[in-house]
């Protein structure tokens, strides 16, 4: 929402997702990071298993990964524990 309106965004590709971030946060991803956040842009949310597994990732650098994303202000934590999921903040 912005404002009154409903704003939709649709990629036509991945990397348009990507490049849709801006060159200040591109320069600051990994190239594993941006395939990480092409795959991401195509989902409401996730879970950091579900992140690892489609990413062929270990478990710890896909968590790496998504602290990252975080601290970029680009996703949303919510829930707790096995509950845990990770919510795309639309730009």
């Amino acid at each position: 929402m912005e404002g009154d309106s409903l704003v939709l965004t649709i990629y036509r590709s991945k990397a348009a997702a990507t490049a849709a971030l801006g060159k200040d946060v591109m320069e600051r991803l990994s190239k594993a990071e941006r395939a990480g956040w092409e795959w991401l842009a195509t989902r409401e949310t996730t879970t950091s298993t579900e992140y690892a597994e489609s990413l062929k990732l270990p478990y710890r650098t896909a968590m790496n990964h998504l602290k990252r994303f975080q601290d970029l202000a680009l996703l949303e934590k919510t829930g707790a524990g096995p509950a845990t999921e990770y919510r795309i903040r639309r730009l």
